[in-house]
């Protein structure tokens, strides 16, 4: 979304903006398939606050690449779960 008001500020700085949604419900029901039983859901939801920088360390080790990528986000993480926990 930041992107999208960026150009609109600056259209010159802009040649095209590609813009990823996921999912408006994770849920799968009756005739709609999101992907996920609830029930799978609230397990990653119960591990993210249970150890979030657990849960952190093994996305980034499975959806990024290079290593230093996944370091990274993890370094995100970390800062993001400090700034939580103190505010």
């Amino acid at each position: 979304m930041i992107g999208a008001w960026a150009a609109v500020d600056a259209p010159h700085l802009f040649d095209r903006i590609v813009m990823l949604a996921p999912s408006p419900c994770f849920i799968d029901r009756a005739g709609y398939r999101g992907g996920f039983e609830r029930k799978d859901v609230e397990q990653l939801l119960d591990l993210m606050d249970a150890n979030f920088m657990g849960w952190a360390t093994a996305l980034s080790q499975m959806a990024l690449h290079p290593p230093d990528l996944a370091r990274e986000l993890r370094r995100r993480c970390a800062r993001s779960s400090r700034r939580c926990r103190t505010s």
